[in-house]
């Protein structure tokens, strides 16, 4: 009974710490994750041109650049993000950038800017690393949390190529 009680505990505790693939890295909040599919960089810039909220995209290098746009409502709410639950600055969505990298049958995205528009003038004034960090350390508050773990559930389904998608496309 007690091992189940403290398995039970270490879960809660998981999903409220350090669930989720984000870090800090010269003093900027990014996500980064490795898919292991065997894909090629033209494939996942397909995919993500089937997803849609493209703002640029552009290979340099076998390197593919992403500047992606977000809606709370649309992109987030199927992640758990509720209006009034979590933090104003989510309000109207915002835009992400970032770069994906093919090498040995895997691939890694790396988002390194977030920003979130305001709602009083349409501008983007926030960013993810000005709102989740302090003295270059992820907040640890619940709050903070809540809106890592949705944005890196939102990132992983944006992110993760199917091939199924990819060859159905071309019809």
């Amino acid at each position: 009974m007690k091992s189940l009680v403290f398995a039970g505990c270490m879960t809660i505790l998981a999903f409220f710490v350090g669930s989720n693939n984000f870090k800090v890295e010269n003093n900027n909040i990014v996500w980064q994750k490795v898919f292991k599919k065997d894909v090629n960089i033209n494939h996942i810039h397909e995919a993500l041109m089937l997803k849609g909220d493209v703002k640029n995209l552009r290979v340099s290098d076998g390197i593919l650049f992403f500047e992606l746009t977000f809606d709370n409502k649309q992109d987030l709410y199927q992640y758990g993000y509720r209006k009034g639950s979590y933090p104003s600055y989510l309000g109207l969505g915002g835009e992400f950038s970032g770069f994906v990298q093919v090498k040995d049958g895997r691939y890694r995205v790396t988002v390194n800017d977030v920003k979130f528009i305001d709602d009083i003038n349409g501008l983007l004034i926030d960013d993810l690393t000005a709102t989740a960090t302090r003295k270059g350390k992820i907040k640890e508050g619940n709050r903070t949390q809540k809106v890592l773990n949705v944005f890196n559930d939102y990132f992983t389904d944006k992110f993760q190529v199917s091939v199924q998608q990819l060859s159905n496309a071309d019809w």
